[in-house]
């Protein structure tokens, strides 16, 4: 017997996300444990089919240590060359998602 496997298709998601930060935490320390907790989270998402939505990106980031604030006006996916940013990425059966990169602005709370 011979199993075909057909091809699987990456929906590769960016991540934009604007955070303000308290001004005792180090802006490289928090991106830094921003991108992690958020790589974490999706890449352990990678099964054919699965989706995210961005409150759950809000509840990770929201967690960390020195987090005041996150822009909701400028939080989203965005996947290819489309600017277009959407509030869930939702795979088709032969597809998984496999994140990009972390586009972020992190600055101190006034």
């Amino acid at each position: 017997w011979t199993i075909l496997i057909g091809h699987v298709v990456l929906s590769v998601p960016f991540v934009y996300l604007n955070t303000k930060i308290s001004k005792y935490y180090s802006i490289k320390d928090i991106e830094s444990t921003i991108n992690d907790a958020i790589s974490t989270y999706i890449n352990g998402k990678i099964k054919l089919g699965s989706n995210i939505d961005i409150s759950d990106i809000v509840y990770i980031v929201k967690g960390i240590d020195g987090i005041k604030t996150i822009d909701m006006t400028s939080i989203g996916f965005s996947s290819g060359d489309s600017k277009e940013l959407v509030q869930n990425v939702d795979c088709k059966s032969n597809q998984y998602i496999n994140l990009k990169q972390i586009i972020m602005n992190t600055s101190y709370e006034d």
